[in-house]
């Protein structure tokens, strides 16, 4: 398994006002995305729930982490 290196300011993107975090491999062609969705519970963003795991993912897929519309992007 391989981990790539993200950290919050490498990976904050926006588009049309969406804030999302996207990682994948270095050097090679991702495929498929992989999105991942957060839940709505107090505090809840695409970091706070998938930061952790984002490396893991991004180590074999191009990965998106979408924060909700109304959602905190800091």
């Amino acid at each position: 398994m391989t981990i790539a290196p993200v950290d919050f300011d490498t990976t904050s993107h926006f588009a049309a006002g969406l804030h999302y975090h996207e990682a994948g491999p270095e050097g090679a062609e991702p495929g498929l995305p992989v999105v991942m969705l957060h839940g709505g519970g107090p505090g809840a963003s695409g970091w706070s729930n998938f930061g952790r795991n984002l490396g893991v993912f991004a180590g074999r897929f191009r990965t998106i982490v979408v924060d909700q519309i109304g959602r905190a992007h800091v």
